[in-house]
């Protein structure tokens, strides 16, 4: 499950886009869409459940800005 977080991640940099709670789930939601092998699916659709449970999701703050030296403990905060 956190494989396929982590490369949500990565294709959403990669393409230089936000990355934020909302935007890992749409991009995991399209992995899913794509995805034939049902042990991926699987773990692709485990992972947009633990992510939709994030405390960042519930407290409606999403953005996880890139500035991580001046943000750290926001970030921290909200993934943990």
């Amino acid at each position: 499950m956190n494989i396929v977080i982590g490369e949500a991640v990565l294709s959403l940099a990669d393409d230089y886009l936000d990355i934020s709670v909302v935007t890992i789930v749409d991009k995991l939601k399209q992995m899913l869409k794509a995805e034939t092998d049902e042990s991926r699916r699987k773990n692709i659709i485990d992972a947009i459940q633990k992510t939709c449970l994030s405390p960042a999701l519930i407290r409606n703050d999403t953005a996880l800005p890139f500035d991580a030296e001046q943000n750290t403990a926001r970030i921290v905060e909200v993934w943990h």
